[in-house]
C-alpha cells in the first residue's frame, strides 16, 4: 500500500479533504529531509535544535517557539500538574483571535508534546555498558 492510500484509509482528515497533489508530497518530503539533517542528540542543546527548526521555515517560527515554550515549561519548570497546565494552554489557544489554520496547528503542537512529554515519563533509561 502506498503512503497515499494508508493515510487516506487510516486518517479521517485526509479522507475528507481533495487528494493529495505531487507538489505537496515534494514540499513534506524536502520538509522532512531537512529535519532528518539536523541532529538530535547531547551534542545540541535545546535551543540550537529549535533554531535549526526555525531555519527551515521561518515563516513558522513563531509555532516552533509556542511548542518550545510549552515543552521547556513543563520540564524545566517546576508545573505541578501537566495536564491541567495543558488543558490551560489549549483553553488559551482556543479563546485565541488567531486564523483556525494557526490554532489547529498550535492545538496539535501542544498535543504531541503532551503526549510525548507523557510516553517519556513511562520509559525507564538505563545506562549501557561499553
Amino acid at each position: 500500500m502506498d503512503a497515499n492510500a494508508f493515510l487516506r484509509n487510516k486518517s479521517y482528515t485526509c479522507r475528507k479533504e481533495k487528494p493529495i497533489t505531487f507538489r505537496t508530497y515534494d514540499t513534506l518530503s524536502r520538509t522532512l529531509e531537512a529535519l532528518k539533517g539536523i541532529p538530535d542528540d547531547s551534542s545540541v542543546d535545546f535551543f540550537d535544535y529549535c533554531r535549526s527548526v526555525k531555519a527551515i521555515e521561518p515563516r513558522d517560527s513563531s509555532l516552533v517557539d509556542f511548542a518550545a515554550e510549552y515543552l521547556y515549561t513543563c520540564v524545566c519548570s517546576n508545573v505541578g500538574d501537566m495536564k491541567e497546565y495543558t488543558n490551560n494552554v489549549l483553553r488559551q489557544i482556543d479563546g485565541s483571535n488567531s486564523d483556525s489554520y494557526v490554532k489547529g496547528m498550535l492545538t496539535a503542537s501542544i498535543l504531541v508534546g503532551y503526549s510525548s512529554l507523557m510516553y517519556s515519563a513511562q520509559i525507564e533509561c538505563k545506562e549501557i555498558e561499553k
